[in-house]
């Protein structure tokens, strides 16, 4: 029975693909050519930038739609909201920040508003698909996930929200993924925006939420593949798994004798492959689990400080609130207040 939905979701997605190449045909056969306000923009600062208001229609979250061969499409730009570009078939040559990026069918690719871009020409065989996200809907989508307080998983999500935040852009090839999921999920997305059937917005928030997840598992596989080639008999999860079980009282150098490492070999390694040192990876375990008994257990901040591995009451206090912005105090009350209302909603 899935296989038959799938394959549904599949042919009714190809057939819409055929329709939308045939009008992204009729589009650029009357394409105009950049007006003078772009290109003055464009001589003045490199690109010209796109507002949220000239995509979005009113209540709607995503867009979805063929890349085109015009001008407009084709000159350099940034604008106020994520876009994921999905190649459908054939290839494009994606330049950011002034790298290029060659994609490949299969491919995803995610820019923030930050990120200055130029989507090459397509031919006749290429179809390129830009999925424009809302930034609420974006963050929302992520950060719910990071909420979940799975230390493994949520230390791979965050690091691909963190990238894609800091980078302006993440690519994803086709040989990371470990299934097809991730490109069924963007398929829903784009028919879901283009059909508008009853829910449909609930429908695009799943099907983007359900995306993250294929990503977050498709970067792991890529990131735990590419370290056992030098790690040999060990991955970079199961480090970060040895580390999440004993955040409390660990140190690098009992990392590093555990696995037989050197400690700043393994240093080096986790740097490379997680962007992150030692220290920041235990703190971010350790903040992660600090949140989970702020929501779930009724019992003073200073006990949680010890158990999650502090002994300075400050240190933790400080940090926290660098890290999340409010408090713990201020984190536990919003989250008795969400699940609150998570209650009443049921």
């Amino acid at each position: 029975m899935r296989d038959g939905g799938q394959m549904n979701t599949l042919d009714r997605f190809a057939q819409l693909s055929t329709q939308q190449r045939e009008q992204q045909w009729k589009i650029e056969a009357c394409a105009k050519a950049l007006s003078k306000p772009i290109k003055q923009q464009i001589e003045q600062q490199g690109y010209y930038t796109l507002s949220n208001g000239s995509f979005f229609e009113r209540d709607q979250l995503i867009s979805a739609n063929m890349h085109l061969n015009i001008p407009m499409a084709l000159a350099p730009h940034k604008h106020d909201f994520f876009e994921l570009i999905y190649v459908y078939q054939g290839s494009v040559i994606n330049v950011v920040d002034a790298h290029e990026v060659v994609l490949q069918q299969g491919d995803l690719c995610i820019m923030n508003a930050s990120a200055v871009h130029t989507l090459g020409k397509l031919g006749k065989q290429d179809t390129v698909y830009n999925i424009l996200i809302k930034p609420e809907l974006f963050n929302q989508a992520f950060l719910g996930l990071i909420a979940e307080n799975e230390i493994i998983s949520s230390f791979f999500l965050n690091s691909i929200y963190q990238k894609s935040i800091s980078r302006n852009f993440m690519t994803f090839h086709t040989q990371d993924f470990p299934s097809d999921d991730a490109e069924t999920y963007v398929h829903r997305l784009i028919m879901e925006n283009h059909f508008k059937d009853i829910y449909y917005n609930k429908s695009i928030e799943i099907s983007l939420v359900g995306l993250f997840i294929e990503l977050t598992r498709g970067y792991k596989h890529r990131q735990d593949q590419n370290s056992s080639i030098e790690l040999g008999m060990s991955n970079v999860s199961q480090i970060i798994a040895y580390i999440s079980d004993h955040y409390k009282d660990i140190s690098i150098k009992q990392v590093a004798d555990h696995f037989s490492y050197h400690p700043n070999y393994l240093s080096s390694l986790l740097k490379k492959y997680t962007d992150k040192t030692f220290s920041e990876i235990l703190q971010n375990i350790r903040f992660t689990a600090a949140k989970e008994y702020l929501q779930k257990l009724d019992i003073p901040i200073n006990e949680i400080v010890y158990m999650v591995g502090y002994t300075n009451k400050s240190h933790f206090y400080r940090t926290f609130k660098q890290e999340m912005g409010i408090t713990p105090a201020q984190y536990r009350k919003q989250a008795v207040a969400s699940k609150g209302m998570d209650s009443l909603k049921r």
